[in-house]
């Protein structure tokens, strides 16, 4: 209890608004629903409630998980969720984790309005072990709402992240964008990310999470290059100990700056090294080209220390196009790092008009 209203509550309290978690998608539907589970326990055996010690982000996050699924139902009839950081768009006990937090967070909530409009999404479990927690914790559900006045879009403004969706079929075309700040180490340099579902991932992320230290991590993976997001490739930006320590070499991807030192032990200690991160960053020289490559449209992308977007003090916020020259001067640059992080493997086995 001293751990959870000392170090966790103070965070669900400052970034909660909206039901987000400053954990990332993957981990954060394992993490989550074994935190709600184990005080679900303590409430039905200890008599402690603390859903009451943050009420607004547990209630909130009943909106959220409306929102987080892709529309329609997958593989052994689960839901299927985006990967947002490291993870892996497989079937797996993870894809279940989300029903029951939002079961029994519903559960808590009865008769209120987001109760009612999960209860839309009560199914079967997918697999044994997810039918014998429901067996455990599930009761009754409240009667569903009717969402064809439900909203179509929600806002997870505590840590910078919007989803969206045409209509509340399964035939809908999904939407998420997200740019906030740095909480943990299974992130990736993504902000100002967008990803667009309809049936399958249309605009989405690529990397392989099979090493959470391989070099292909450190260089692909996490790097913003691999997202939907936008690059300011300065030839002599170079990064240092990512979060391999250092073993592997690193290609200059035009991307955002590492901050594998921004997780700390406290809320305190990460607001005041937030601030002195933002003043650092005002004082940085200003980006002098921006290159559009591939499907991605390339150019700086920060926040400030309120998570404001496009800020007058953000380094990457006045940039200028360059001609089709510069671009392929960037890609052939870009080509040239990869390789020389690569030795094995280079990048010309894209198409050039992937490049440019």
């Amino acid at each position: 209890m001293k751990l959870y209203e000392g170090k966790i509550v103070p965070v669900l309290n400052e970034f909660g608004v909206g039901g987000g978690y400053t954990e990332c998608g993957w981990y954060c539907r394992g993490s989550l629903w074994h935190f709600v589970q184990a005080l679900e326990l303590a409430r039905r055996v200890e008599g402690y409630d603390g859903f009451q010690k943050a009420p607004r982000f547990y209630y909130q996050r009943l909106a959220y998980e409306m929102f987080q699924p892709y529309p329609g139902l997958w593989m052994y009839g689960a839901e299927r969720f985006p990967v947002e950081g490291d993870g892996a768009n497989t079937y797996g006990g993870h894809n279940e984790y989300p029903r029951h937090l939002r079961t029994v967070l519903a559960q808590y909530f009865r008769g209120s309005e987001l109760a009612q409009a999960v209860a839309n999404k009560k199914r079967r479990g997918s697999n044994p072990e997810a039918v014998t927690v429901s067996f455990l914790y599930e009761e009754p559900a409240d009667a569903p709402r009717d969402l064809k006045d439900f909203p179509l879009a929600h806002l997870a403004s505590g840590i910078g992240r919007v989803y969206a969706r045409s209509d509340w079929t399964d035939d809908a075309t999904w939407f998420r964008f997200e740019c906030g700040d740095y909480w943990n180490g299974h992130q990736h340099f993504e902000a100002g990310n967008f990803e667009v579902f309809r049936y399958e991932p249309l605009a989405t992320e690529s990397g392989e999470y099979h090493d959470y230290l391989s070099s292909h991590s450190v260089n692909w993976l996490v790097r913003t290059i691999a997202h939907n997001c936008i690059l300011v490739y300065q030839p002599d930006e170079q990064w240092t100990r990512m979060r391999d320590g250092g073993r592997s070499k690193y290609a200059n991807d035009g991307g955002q700056a590492k901050k594998w030192e921004w997780p700390v032990d406290t809320l305190d200690i990460w607001k005041s090294r937030r601030a002195v991160r933002a003043r650092q960053h005002r004082g940085l020289s200003e980006p002098s080209r921006v290159s559009v490559c591939g499907r991605r449209l390339h150019q700086g992308v920060c926040a400030n220390e309120n998570g404001v977007m496009g800020s007058p003090n953000c380094v990457h916020s006045t940039t200028h196009l360059c001609d089709s020259r510069s671009r392929r001067e960037y890609t052939r640059a870009l080509r040239e790092d990869l390789a020389a992080a690569f030795p094995q493997r280079t990048c010309d086995s894209r198409p050039d008009g992937d490049n440019q």
